[in-house]
């Protein structure tokens, strides 16, 4: 059995017709464009991503302190778990893209 939390992968068959479903619910939810779109991510990957996730005192964070943010950073990938990096990698990815600019109208989104 293949471990989901390193070998999930987006695919545009199943996000770009997603994306045109939500995009008119996107542009009309209030108070600012949103969507929730359950079950794109298996819980394994995310139980997997919150299993790996590092404690305040385990690694380097940058911390983030003023009125419009309250926050801690972790920059370096080296510093995430293997499930982590590959999540983050399929957010970068260009199929993600391609959905988040098909679900909001912007071309060119990067």
């Amino acid at each position: 059995m293949q471990n989901t939390s390193t070998t999930f992968q987006l695919d545009r068959a199943t996000l770009l017709p997603l994306a045109e479903q939500l995009a008119e619910s996107f542009q009309d939810a209030r108070p600012f464009p949103h969507i929730v779109a359950d079950g794109i991510f298996p819980e394994e990957l995310l139980d997997a991503v919150l299993a790996e996730y590092p404690e305040p005192e385990d690694v380097p964070w940058q911390s983030f302190a003023s009125p419009s943010e309250l926050k801690l950073a972790l920059a370096d990938t080296e510093n995430m778990g293997p499930a982590t990096r590959h999540l983050l990698a399929e957010l970068n990815g260009q199929v993600f893209v391609d959905f988040l600019e098909r679900l909001t109208g912007i071309p060119g989104l990067i």
